[in-house]
């Protein structure tokens, strides 16, 4: 059904801005979480926020840890997000 299409791709994308305005307003780790919502909220308008959710969710998980361990921590879900990127989209 178009019309049914059409309504997820745009509700998608109204939930998708009041999660990222609800970000705003917050700081460090939280506001980058809150970010990655918005991002994969809104996957379904334009696949390639997925990307965007990956970069916000690396940058809540090192903020998320003292300094000297946010690269180990980013490197970490860096290659966990690849392997569902790659799992998603095997090579031929």
């Amino acid at each position: 059904m178009p019309g049914k299409r059409l309504s997820v791709t745009f509700g998608s994308r109204a939930l998708g801005g009041y999660a990222m305005g609800a970000a705003r307003p917050l700081a460090g780790a939280a506001r980058f979480a809150a970010s990655a919502v918005g991002q994969a909220a809104v996957v379904p308008h334009v696949a390639e926020h997925d990307l965007g959710a990956a970069a916000y969710a690396i940058k809540a998980v090192r903020a998320s840890v003292p300094r000297a361990e946010s690269d180990v921590a980013g490197r970490a879900e860096l290659i966990v997000r690849l392997r569902c990127l790659s799992a998603r989209n095997p090579r031929p």
